[in-house]
């Protein structure tokens, strides 16, 4: 079994968790600076998608 601190260590490690972080960050920036559209909502939504996906999946964070 795995511990919560090696799973979050390994969960930092994995380049699906960076990219939604990166999504959300860049669809704040671009919500904050005025372009207020669809694209923002979705490319963040896309990223919190894609860090709940892979909070929730363990096949292949645990072969890291």
């Amino acid at each position: 079994m795995i511990s919560s601190m090696e799973y979050f260590k390994k969960l930092l490690r994995s380049k699906s968790v960076w990219a939604g972080v990166v999504q959300i960050v860049a669809a704040l920036g671009l919500y904050f600076t005025g372009e207020q559209s669809l694209h923002e909502i979705l490319l963040g939504g896309s990223g919190i998608v894609m860090i709940i996906f892979r909070v929730i999946s363990t096949d292949a964070i645990k072969n890291k």
